[in-house]
């Protein structure tokens, strides 16, 4: 993973996996990447259902950065 919108590392991937939260999932661990990150990419895509997700979570403003 070189690129993803919204984290300002490149390769994305150490940033996204200093932050990221391991679940169950199935049986085995799973990493999910953190609220910050997961809250800055989905302001960069701008993706409408994006946005309203994060209306939903109550944070509809951009993260400072």
């Amino acid at each position: 993973m070189r690129w993803v919108a919204g984290i300002d590392e490149d390769p994305a991937y150490p940033a996204l996996a200093r932050e990221a939260v391991t679940v169950d999932f199935r049986g085995g661990p799973l990493l999910v990447c953190g609220f910050e990150h997961l809250r800055a990419m989905k302001h960069a895509t701008g993706h409408e259902q994006d946005l309203q997700d994060l209306r939903e979570l109550g944070v509809g403003q951009p993260p400072q950065s």
